[in-house]
């Protein structure tokens, strides 16, 4: 009983994180295509993606080694489905089905984590680093899911729209050419008819193939998400190992020695 007691706060945490990616779910998809517009606002918006799925590993790493038994566990896993759920929203279908699939991936990734600690003899975060993938492809995934379906959402609401970035730089390009005897009046107007032209050409250009252009932003985004976690995801395992050495520090974990029979086949 004890011992469950002081499961509980890290319960909390894995609950509270995953509350705070549902968050971002929601952000997502109310942002749609603005989200690839290039701008520090949607690089700092990506950066923080990355630092929720960062507390999700963290904090789901610390209840797969620490929260017994597995049962409990699975109660964890189960809230923290359902706060994503009720933070999230809408689409409630996606929602709900996306807190479904985290709930068992989070179980999948308990069971793959503490098989691999019982074939070690010395504790180590080796093995939940190298079982992280499923569950960081899965956030990615979601992740893209809701940029997906919040641009196809905002198609139907306002129509297909060039994303600005694209129509940005064709302005602006145009706009270099200009020679600085051309008068503002005149260059407002001629800009403001490029990038009507710009629009209007690459939008019938494009036309035929809208319905597939939601899905190649999506996989643009997955593929930029999934370069990040390479380059970056390493901090997050050294954290999550400098907080196994705190917590052995200030007695608050200890580690206990298992002897364990071994059955082999020889001849009698």
């Amino acid at each position: 009983m004890k011992r469950t007691l002081k499961s509980i706060p890290y319960m909390i945490l894995l609950i509270a994180a995953s509350g705070y990616l549902g968050m971002f779910f929601r952000k997502i998809y109310h942002k749609g295509s603005s989200l690839i517009d290039i701008s520090f606002d949607n690089l700092y918006f990506i950066l923080y993606s990355l630092l929720a799925i960062a507390l999700v590993f963290i904090t789901a790493s610390l209840v797969v080694v620490l929260v017994r038994p597995f049962w409990l566990a699975l109660i964890s896993y189960a809230l923290s489905g359902i706060t994503m759920f009720a933070i999230w929203g809408k689409p409630w279908i996606l929602s709900g089905i996306s807190c479904l699939i985290y709930f068992g991936v989070l179980a999948l990734f308990d069971k793959s984590v503490n098989d691999k600690l019982h074939e070690r003899i010395d504790f180590s975060v080796h093995p939940i680093s190298e079982s992280k993938s499923t569950l960081i492809l899965l956030i990615l995934i979601l992740f893209c899911a809701c940029f997906y379906f919040g641009i196809v959402e905002e198609v139907k609401i306002e129509g297909f729209k060039i994303p600005a970035f694209i129509t940005n730089i064709t302005v602006k390009s145009a706009e270099s050419m200009m020679g600085e005897e051309v008068k503002p009046e005149e260059k407002e107007m001629v800009v403001a008819e490029i990038r009507d032209k710009v629009e209007s050409q690459i939008g019938d250009a494009i036309a035929k193939y809208k319905r597939w252009i939601p899905l190649g932003l999506a996989w643009i985004i997955l593929s930029i998400m999934e370069i990040l976690i390479v380059v970056l995801f390493w901090i997050p395992v050294l954290v999550l190992q400098l907080i196994f050495y705190v917590l052995h520090r200030f007695h608050i974990t200890s580690y206990m020695t298992e002897t364990k029979e071994v059955k082999r086949l020889i001849l009698s």
